[in-house]
């Protein structure tokens, strides 16, 4: 799961200028399967399901690949946050809320 916090409210600009050009390039990564991204105020949220489960090499892939992207700076990105579970992992934490989210450290 991927977690992106930006200073932009509209989740349509998030979708137009962050969401959709990273989808383009998350899928490039190696084993993605299934894929699902939702835009929502401040943020977007990308679940990538990878082919035989998602190990640390695809959680250090996507953070790469999020590192290197151009997707979604102008919004001003406040916080992200790649983190790998289970589907069915009952104890994963859930996502904070981006208004809750603290800034990044640069």
């Amino acid at each position: 799961m991927l977690h992106i916090c930006v200073l932009e409210k509209a989740p349509s600009r998030i979708e137009a200028e962050l969401a959709a050009p990273l989808e383009r390039e998350l899928r490039e990564v190696p084993g993605v399967g299934s894929f699902f991204s939702m835009s929502m105020e401040y943020g977007v949220i990308f679940e990538l399901q990878f082919h035989g489960g998602a190990k640390e090499a695809h959680r250090a892939y996507v953070e790469e690949t999020v590192m290197r992207s151009a997707a979604g700076r102008a919004l001003g990105i406040r916080h992200r946050a790649v983190r790998l579970a289970p589907l069915d992992d009952k104890r994963f934490a859930p996502i904070l809320p981006c208004r809750d989210a603290p800034p990044m450290q640069h």
